[in-house]
């Protein structure tokens, strides 16, 4: 509508840039708008190359969408005002032979301008443009790679000049949950934790972490990582160095690859497990065979296992053969272009040959009376450790079969005997939520006890399952906050809440007990067992049979765990195969159909296989509440 003052309508401005019509010109007539030495009329200095090879294949797949605007110049040639990068892209083009015409018709809006208006041209062009938000730019590329007029990879990386990893990654990121795209588009998460997402498997599971975390504030990115890395093996990890990522796949093993790192997870650890402990088999049963009376991976032994006396061979006979075969190893590994995995190569050589030789010089009485330990090292190589005698071994030789199931099995392993008393710290745990009561009491005991109590008050605990279950809504902020919310609330549900929080400071585990480690809270065993003692039976077999994990279990504990399991199951060992994977997937089994735990989970309430007998004589009420809870000693 025109503006009027009184009777006269006031004069609209005349625009300072007319419009003009577009025409094409030659492209050998069109100059740059800047020199090497001056900016001229071109405002962009910086980085004026950067992005030509994207920008080439797109005008190569999609013409020139927006023609250049020029200035004419003296004669037949044409300055550029606005578009500098895009003549750039076209003489790459030409110069690459990608184009069929040597000297094609360029689309260009022509203005006859001075440089002052040229440059403030040029300065418009570059300051109005609004990019695409990054999600924006992703949900299109996703759009693009669906449907039934997808474009594939390999056509999109070339028609946009990107490489096919970079559009992977522009696929993922356009296919993740609307959840996490809204979140990103409204700052609550920065790209790094949105390329985190595209590690789960499905939608489904990128929903399921992101509410959980959203829940607690913790979706920064290596939050998100740490949700996603639960049962993965790493391809860097020295186990599979030992076993091969070819023959894990081989197995029917699947690889997750990070599409924003280097990184690979294995996402069947079951399958590498299984390869990892036939290769241990296969590499005992040969240690077996040279004649020694025991055999074992070193993660297996007790932590002071490198204590044990170890027999020294009296004499190493080298063959001719051997010795210069070693000699021409040394030589090869001192000279300057000998290194990285030819130098690897060679060491584990030489070791394996010395092996062989230590092997050899053992006489058959120390082979009876000492054993042989594997080690698997950082970089899958396997090393052996012969002649080590175990304490209270016999002199004489027994088999190895006899002495699995007559001597029993040895300690379990340190990291295997930490696993287990976490298991026990969750069941007490989420036995402890389910009880008001008691949990109330063990609170208050906790604070009225300077030391040994396994309830850590604030709960920085084992057992946070239970408290993220129970206090909903409950966000663990400030002090004041907290306080605020929990005294609104009816005292039956702070009774709740208070449950699920001692749960939460449960600390039974292994590292927790006494005070020798940096990690240990002084948790005393008649602690944990007045605690257990206390809570309804069945709650607590329910509880511990829950937290038990069979399969990981009997996986990293020895082939004499898996036989004695078994014969406290059913008297004998059942199973007909002398392999130790074999032997441990039935054990798992029947651990599960018949309720049995291992000694280090068995507390008063079990009853499973293998379970204490009661004594035929009576005693007071005293003496049984002095009895240790827990079967097992530490």
């Amino acid at each position: 509508m025109t503006e009027r003052t009184g009777t006269r309508a006031a004069k609209a401005k005349p625009q300072k840039f007319p419009q003009a019509g577009t025409s094409t010109v030659p492209l050998s007539s069109l100059q740059f708008g800047h020199t090497d030495d001056a900016v001229g009329v071109n405002a962009r200095v910086v980085d004026r190359d950067q992005g030509l090879d994207e920008l080439a294949a797109s005008i190569l797949a999609h013409g020139l969408i927006q023609p250049l605007m020029v200035r004419p110049d003296a004669g037949a040639s044409f300055t550029v005002v606005a578009g500098n990068r895009r003549l750039a892209a076209l003489r790459q083009l030409v110069e690459a032979g990608k184009l069929a015409d040597a000297d094609p018709r360029v689309s260009v809006v022509v203005r006859d301008l001075q440089d002052g208006e040229a440059l403030e041209i040029s300065l418009a062009e570059n300051l109005a443009r609004l990019p695409l938000h990054p999600v924006d730019q992703f949900e299109v590329f996703a759009r693009l790679g669906t449907g039934p007029n997808a474009i594939g990879e390999e056509a999109i990386a070339t028609r946009f000049g990107i490489e096919r990893k970079e559009v992977r990654q522009r696929l993922a990121l356009g296919r993740l949950a609307p959840e996490i795209l809204a979140a990103w588009r409204s700052g609550e998460i920065r790209a790094e934790s949105a390329q985190a997402f595209t590690l789960a498997r499905n939608m489904d599971h990128q929903r399921e972490v992101f509410e959980k975390l959203q829940q607690g504030d913790q979706l920064q990115s290596y939050h998100i990582q740490a949700a996603f890395s639960q049962n993965v093996e790493r391809a860097d990890s020295r186990f599979v160095k030992f076993v091969g990522l070819d023959t894990y796949t081989a197995a029917g093993g699947t690889v997750r690859a990070d599409l924003f790192s280097d990184r690979q997870d294995l996402t069947r650890p079951d399958i590498l497990h299984r390869l990892v402990q036939q290769k241990i088999e296969t590499i005992a049963e040969q240690l077996r065979a040279e004649g020694w009376s025991w055999v074992s991976l070193r993660d297996d032994l007790a932590q002071d296992h490198y204590r044990w006396e170890r027999l020294q061979p009296a004499d190493l006979q080298f063959t001719k053969e051997e010795e210069t075969e070693l000699a021409r190893i040394q030589e090869r590994q001192e000279e300057q272009d000998c290194h990285g995995a030819e130098y690897t190569r060679l060491n584990q050589r030489a070791r394996t040959i010395e092996s062989e030789v230590e092997a050899r010089a053992f006489t058959p009485e120390e082979r009876s009376r000492a054993g042989a330990i594997i080690n698997i090292g950082y970089d899958g190589d396997v090393g052996i450790t012969r002649g080590v005698v175990a304490p209270g071994a016999a002199p004489a030789a027994t088999s190895a079969a006899a002495e699995e199931v007559e001597a029993g099995p040895k300690p379990i392993s340190a990291a295997l005997a930490q696993g287990l008393s976490e298991q026990l710290s969750n069941a007490i745990a989420a036995g402890l939520a389910t009880d008001r009561d008691l949990a109330l009491s063990v609170v208050l005991a906790s604070f009225l006890t300077t030391l040994g109590s396994p309830c850590i008050v604030r709960h920085n605990g084992r057992g946070a399952g239970p408290l993220e279950e129970r206090i909903g809504d409950l966000r663990m902020g400030k002090f004041g906050d907290v306080l605020q919310t929990l005294s609104a609330m009816p005292t039956p549900h702070r009774l709740d809440v208070l449950a699920a929080v001692a749960g939460a400071a449960i600390d039974a585990s292994v590292s927790a007990r006494g005070g020798n480690t940096a990690s240990a809270k002084g948790v005393d065993m008649r602690a944990i067992d007045a605690i257990v003692g206390s809570i309804d039976a069945d709650e607590m077999r329910q509880q511990l049979a829950c937290q038990f994990d069979a399969e990981a279990y009997f996986t990293a504990a020895t082939k004499a765990h898996a036989i004695a399991a078994l014969v406290e199951i059913h008297g004998r060992n059942t199973c007909i195969s002398p392999k130790k994977g074999d032997i441990a997937g039935l054990a798992a089994i029947e651990a599960k159909k018949h309720g049995w735990l291992p000694p280090e989970l068995r507390t008063v309430h079990y009853d499973g296989p293998g379970a204490a007998k009661p004594k035929a004589k009576k005693t007071t009420r005293r003496k049984a509440a002095a009895e240790p809870v827990l079967q097992a000693a530490e």
